[in-house]
């Protein structure tokens, strides 16, 4: 298999955005971008149908086999801030190309098809923070993530061949709760977590970091996040049936600059 991955950390803005406001006056505007590198692993069921004929395939990537495949990154997030609200931004872009082994019909026929698969997202929320105990810092949010799938590839079934387009596209709402533990002036420990749906089945994230503010104008961090996401449309016999149920996770090392 030939894999080409591009795939941004932009997951990080909620997060980052806590450990750069924490420290900032009440009544004054922080603003902040951050972008990153992501150890991306994926597992996922993906189905289609190809000329009346019902395709499904698995893909398990794991995070060598990203790295095997000279993953690159790629991405931006960006948020603004004052006193207890928080707004966030952010744009994502991944791709994939390769050939990919799967099986079709009732008799599950295994097949081989050359696929194309770029994932455009955007996600825009608001977090408002409504309790300060000590050192933790309780937080709630609601957003919007919208996701663009388009998908080209070409099926081989023995000496027979088939190609098709596919482009599908859907919003999900969600709303969260996330927590801050603040370490000392320079360190916060992040988590959160949120469920959405509206456009997909189920969407659900939960994510944990550690940031280390070394600079007045600089945080980094250390995350790890977990997606899990389902959409359908239409069901296995329809011509337009398209179905990604996949779970994404990983690591990363994020960098954000706020003023």
């Amino acid at each position: 298999m030939n894999l080409r991955i591009v795939k941004p950390a932009s997951i990080i803005a909620l997060l980052l955005a806590s450990a750069a406001v924490t420290a900032a006056p009440q009544d004054e505007w922080k603003f902040g971008v951050a972008t990153g590198l992501f150890g991306l692993n994926i597992e996922a069921d993906a189905g289609f149908n190809a000329a009346g004929v019902p395709v499904e395939t698995e893909v398990d990537l794991d995070f060598k086999d990203i790295l095997d495949f000279k993953e690159t990154a790629g991405g931006l997030s960006g948020f603004a801030a004052k006193g207890p609200w928080r707004f966030s931004l952010a744009a994502s872009v991944l791709e994939l190309t390769g050939d990919v082994d799967g099986v079709v019909g009732p008799s599950n026929l295994p097949a081989t098809f050359d696929l194309t698969f770029k994932s455009t997202g955007a996600n825009m929320a608001a977090s408002y923070r409504f309790a300060v105990k000590g050192k933790n810092v309780w937080s709630v949010y609601g957003g919007a993530r919208y996701t663009k799938h388009e998908v080209d590839f070409e099926l081989e079934v023995g000496p027979s061949s088939a190609g098709k387009e596919i482009e599908e596209s859907w919003t999900d709402i969600y709303v969260g709760l996330s927590h801050a533990y603040i370490v000392n002036s320079a360190v916060i420990v992040a988590s959160k977590a949120d469920v959405g749906g509206g456009g997909s089945d189920l969407s659900w994230t939960v994510n944990s970091a550690i940031a280390w503010k070394f600079h007045k104008n600089w945080t980094t961090a250390f995350y790890g996040q977990y997606y899990s996401v389902k959409f359908e449309n239409g069901d296995e016999n329809d011509s337009d049936w398209y179905l990604f149920d996949a779970n994404e996770f990983g690591v990363g090392l994020g960098i954000t600059f706020a003023w």
